[in-house]
């Protein structure tokens, strides 16, 4: 027979049990006056949530200048990446990261939204969308 420890810090009781792994998930004590943790807000799966911080990343960086080099293989264009504004990401088979970034165009420095899906399990970018950011739907 083992002894086991049951209920709150209070009021202790030890009861009988023939075997000590019957009774386990009973032996753990806490304090049933407490309440809760409050749960972390999290964006629902497959969701877009901020990336706070991440506009000084060196990865994110490199993702940012992937994206125009692409854009400009693919438009033949010669866009200067400037700098990283803002990210989100989205976690999927991957990440996608949905990056606002500001690049030069001529002599005109434009705001630019991406989309970069990465899988870094597979060595894998792939640039999903690029364009400019409408002015209407930034300020």
């Amino acid at each position: 027979m083992f002894l086991f420890p049951r209920g709150n810090f209070e009021h202790t009781t030890l009861y009988k049990s023939p075997t000590p792994f019957l009774c386990f998930q009973n032996t753990l004590a806490f304090d049933r006056n407490k309440q809760k943790p409050e749960k972390q807000k999290m964006a629902p799966l497959g969701g877009i949530r901020e990336s706070k911080g991440a506009e000084n990343s060196l990865e994110i960086d490199n993702l940012a200048k992937f994206a125009v080099d692409e854009h400009n293989k693919k438009q033949n264009s010669v866009l200067e990446f400037e700098k990283v504004i803002s990210t989100k990401q989205q976690t999927v088979s991957g990440t996608i990261h949905h990056i606002t970034l500001e690049a030069k165009d001529g002599g005109a420095k434009k705001t630019y939204e991406a989309k970069v899906w990465v899988k870094p399990w597979m060595n894998f970018k792939e640039v999903q969308a690029f364009g400019p950011v409408d002015a209407a739907t930034s300020s």
